[in-house]
């Protein structure tokens, strides 16, 4: 799992915005160059067996936008709206 929290803490999911000394950074560089080959061979893996039919991904499931993104588009229009780069909806 260190993979995940370093995507959620440091990544895509949150991006952490800080200047890393060497010693913070050397383990995750490790990790890395570590995990690379492990993530090639499972990736390797499942598309052997998504080709031969014995594993499938199942289709995703389309829902509803969460209530949080919702009102982070709502932010966004408001501020678009109020630096005349957007239209108000009622106009």
């Amino acid at each position: 799992m260190p993979a995940m929290a370093l995507r959620n803490e440091i990544d895509v999911a949150h991006v952490e915005l800080a200047a890393f000394t060497y010693e913070q950074l050397d383990p995750i560089n490790k990790y890395t160059i570590f995990a690379e080959h492990r993530f090639r061979d499972l990736l390797r893996r499942v598309f052997e067996a998504t080709s031969v039919g014995t594993f499938f991904v199942p289709p995703y499931q389309l829902g509803p936008p969460r209530r949080e993104t919702l009102e982070i588009i709502e932010k966004l229009r408001g501020h678009l709206v109020k630096s005349g780069q957007l239209k108000a909806a009622s106009e």
